[in-house]
């Protein structure tokens, strides 16, 4: 921005949208009937606001956009205050809107996008975890971080010690040299199968967990997966194992995250091994759907 030039803000849905890249990103459509006035905003955030909270709701999409505008130009038109003081905006009549358009220096540009999110399917299966393809796994780890017993000792066998020392590495600088119950480990090798493994230290020393914790430590888990662009997460019952948890109390903990939104996560599939234990924490998750896969027999 410069003396000569001013730049502004106008939160969009996807129909208008549309009609801006039909003309080539150089103006804005002609205002509706219903619509005498034209309202570009003076700041980001308050684009923004308006395109997540209003254009999501009315059209599914919100776009923030900027363009720059001849200074002489809106210089007739005083800045409206409309609320705190980011909700500032100007109100160009719909009969200027043309005269505006001839006005703008450059390109409109998209600098924003808002949709609405889907909170994830979750599923449960009975299956190995690790014969379950997903993005990323997020599986129990005590606070030594040792690989010594159920999903920790597959993954050391079937994809060599590579994590189990990048692990023991995390702790050599700690003092004392253990994780904290409700951390997050990540580790990414080019060995896993996974963009990322997420260790989730859901235990004390002593094995001892609890719902509360169970919540923390997953949604930390899922916010970490959604930064590494996750669609699909397996997930293992945390605290169910070596850990004290009921299948009762697994359930408490995740039922919270049900509701929530981890974009882009998609799906989240819990594995166990044995057939009473989906039976089990599917009568205590009846919000997940129960899915068998189906096995494909073999050409002769």
């Amino acid at each position: 921005m410069n003396a000569e030039t001013t730049i502004l803000y106008r939160p969009v849905g996807p129909k208008e949208l549309a009609l801006i890249a039909a003309s080539g990103f150089r103006e804005f459509p002609p205002r509706l009937p219903q619509q005498p006035i034209f309202y570009p905003v003076l700041n980001e955030e308050y684009a923004r606001q308006i395109a997540r909270d209003w254009n999501v709701k009315d059209s599914v999409a919100g776009y923030v956009t900027r363009f720059a505008m001849r200074s002489a130009f809106l210089n007739k038109y005083p800045t409206q205050k409309v609320g705190s003081s980011i909700h500032q905006e100007l109100w160009i009549p719909a009969e200027d809107l043309a005269e505006m358009n001839r006005n703008i220096v450059g390109l409109i540009e998209v600098v924003a996008e808002f949709k609405d999110a889907q909170k994830p399917r979750w599923i449960l299966k009975q299956k190995n975890i690790l014969d379950e393809p997903a993005d990323v796994l997020v599986c129990s780890a005590n606070v030594n971080l040792l690989l010594t017993g159920g999903v920790g000792a597959d993954l050391l066998a079937r994809y060599g010690e590579e994590m189990q020392n990048a692990l023991k590495k995390t702790l050599q600088t700690r003092s004392p040299h253990c994780a904290q119950r409700g951390e997050i480990i990540p580790y990414i090798g080019a060995e896993m199968p996974y963009r990322v493994v997420l260790n989730a230290v859901a235990i004390d020393g002593w094995y001892a967990s609890s719902p509360e914790i169970i919540t923390e430590a997953v949604r930390r888990a899922f916010r970490m997966a959604a930064e590494h662009n996750a669609k699909k997460v397996a997930l293992t019952a945390l605290a169910t194992g070596f850990g004290r948890l009921t299948f009762a109390e697994f359930a408490q903990g995740v039922r919270p995250l049900l509701e929530e939104q981890f974009m882009p996560i998609e799906e989240v599939v819990i594995c166990l091994l044995l057939d009473f234990e989906v039976v089990e924490l599917a009568r205590q998750l009846p919000e997940a759907e129960v899915v068998h896969d189906t096995i494909k027999p073999k050409l002769k």
